[in-house]
């Protein structure tokens, strides 16, 4: 295969990803649920659809992406989606989540991006 065509190929399959990496365009009926905890590798976050019932701290922690994977998937919710950054899981250990120190700069992503954030025990700036 000739550089070109190759190259060709390549432009087309990361156009795909990129077009298929688009906003969605309904915000989740009951919005989205935020957690986050320490971890020795640094802070993990979870970005769960809303429910009328609590999440498990299994569920929780599977779901956990890093600080860079959260804020991609931030950019790819609805505008006007709303999300509620909460502290509670069943079976969660103590004190285990809570408010992680890039609250400022997830607040200032989804105010930019359109997002409604409730964050439970927000610090006043």
């Amino acid at each position: 295969m000739d550089r070109r065509r190759f190259l060709g190929l390549v432009f087309i399959a990361l156009s795909s990803v990129v077009f298929a990496q688009e906003r969605s365009g309904q915000p989740n009926f009951k919005g989205s649920e935020l957690y986050s905890w320490p971890t020795d590798q640094g802070w993990r976050y979870s970005l769960l659809p809303g429910t009328n019932r609590n999440k498990n701290w299994a569920e929780v922690q599977k779901a956990g992406v890093s600080f860079e994977s959260l804020t991609a998937r931030l950019k790819l919710l609805a505008v006007g989606e709303m999300i509620s950054w909460t502290h509670h899981a069943q079976n969660a250990p103590p004190q285990t989540l809570r408010l992680s120190p890039h609250w400022k700069e997830i607040e200032e992503l989804c105010v930019g991006l359109g997002i409604q954030i409730f964050i439970e025990g927000r610090p006043s700036r």
